[in-house]
């Protein structure tokens, strides 16, 4: 049995089932008029349930509109939703074209040369769509630019002063990427030592008299003027070579980036060997050890 509900005023009791929201409107003011005129006949005074039906009335379409918009709103976010989610059939699926990266490298004969050293340098140029041309420099300068062969190679070849960076170039094409690659070569300064002076040579020794001085004089290349070299003399003991100083002798290089340095109070049967070396700068890496020999007699 369904709940009954007071309508009216004193005295005035109607029986009304709840109608269920889904119910056409049509019937719901139907409703409420035979309930207006019930009321109203069963001898209620002027306080008639009208205000009170129509207030119901109301609050129904404002609850159906209410539900209505809400519904309109969820259909509306649904069908947005479906639209992010699938693209037209006509919309356009492909993404703008981009450059592809390019294959290039360089690569040199040695990168441990020493002062006047000829160098080669190898630039190898991977696929690309039309553009065979590489560039390769040498301090900013253009060393060779042309066409790579069929391997995708370009050579070229340089006389070393100092440490170099070598680049390779490729200026790109409609489908391929500019770039550049670069290789550095070490550039070892150069020490011509010689021991000067003595008596006589012989077996790759130098021969002094217990009366004279050895001397060792040596040049740098290239021009390293007013910087300085070491110097390093060993002695034989008669099973090895062993250190005369356990620190080190340093000396200025002067015009023509030379030196010359010599022994004194070296006694006789004396074997020795000495020793020039640049320790490097800025622009040339250090040089290389050559050892002279010289042996004192009477």
């Amino acid at each position: 049995m369904s709940p009954v509900h007071r309508i009216g005023g004193r005295g005035s009791v109607v029986s009304v089932r709840p109608m269920h929201y889904r119910s056409h409107h049509s019937h719901f003011l139907h409703m409420a008029g035979r309930l207006q005129r019930r009321a109203c006949v069963q001898g209620v005074s002027q306080a008639c349930p009208e205000t009170r039906l129509s207030l119901g009335v109301v609050l129904y379409m404002k609850l159906r509109t209410t539900v209505a918009t809400a519904v309109a709103t969820a259909v509306a976010a649904a069908a947005a939703v479906l639209a992010l989610g699938t693209a037209p059939a006509n919309a356009a699926t492909t993404a703008p074209a981009t450059q592809a990266n390019t294959a290039l490298s360089i690569s040199a004969s040695t990168t441990h040369a020493s002062y006047n050293q000829w160098v080669e340098v190898n630039a190898h140029l991977g696929r690309t769509a039309s553009n065979r041309t590489v560039e390769i420099d040498l301090g900013g300068s253009v060393l060779k630019k042309g066409t790579v062969d069929r391997n995708g190679n370009l050579s070229a070849w340089a006389k070393l002063a100092h440490d170099a960076t070598f680049t390779a170039k490729f200026a790109g094409d409609a489908r391929d990427t500019a770039v550049s690659r670069s290789v550095f070569v070490q550039d070892a300064a150069q020490v011509s030592s010689r021991m000067v002076q003595g008596a006589y040579t012989s077996g790759g020794y130098t021969y002094y008299h217990h009366t004279q001085n050895p001397t060792i004089a040596a040049e740098v290349s290239p021009n390293k003027t007013g910087e300085w070299v070491e110097m390093h003399i060993q002695v034989w003991t008669g099973s090895s070579w062993q250190n005369v100083s356990l620190r080190t002798v340093w000396f200025k290089l002067v015009s023509p980036s030379a030196v010359a340095v010599y022994l004194t109070g070296v006694p006789a049967n004396t074997t020795l060997r000495e020793a020039i070396t640049f320790a490097g700068d800025s622009t040339n890496s250090a040089s290389n050890w050559t050892w002279q020999y010289a042996k004192v007699v009477n």
